[in-house]
């Protein structure tokens, strides 16, 4: 699995319409997520720290069927930014979620 892509194997992507992948997946300035939904639905993109605070959340909206990103600039809900460290971005839509990690390093 490449760095930065969701730990999931294809045939449950297929099954579940998730995947979430952050490009890079180690960074200083932004990462990106790009991420699939197979369904049309509501989707939240949230990023959460090593002991599973939400840290901020990306994305809270309805969205079409297919591709879309989210960029992260490793700053907290309040803006400011956050430690160095490992954190987890998950994407969840009708049930259905993919997780990605990512190391931010300021």
């Amino acid at each position: 699995i490449p760095p930065g892509t969701a730990e999931m194997p294809s045939e449950q992507v297929e099954a579940q319409g998730m995947m979430l992948t952050s490009s890079p997946s180690a960074f200083k300035n932004t990462t990106t997520l790009s991420y699939f939904v197979q369904y049309p639905g509501q989707v939240q993109v949230t990023v959460y720290n090593e002991v599973g605070e939400r840290v901020k959340t990306l994305v809270d909206a309805y969205q079409d069927q297919g591709t879309h990103t989210a960029t992260w600039n490793g700053t907290s809900a309040s803006g400011v930014h956050v430690p160095n460290g490992v954190y987890f971005a998950r994407v969840t839509c009708g049930g259905y979620q993919s997780t990605a990690k990512l190391v931010y390093m300021q």
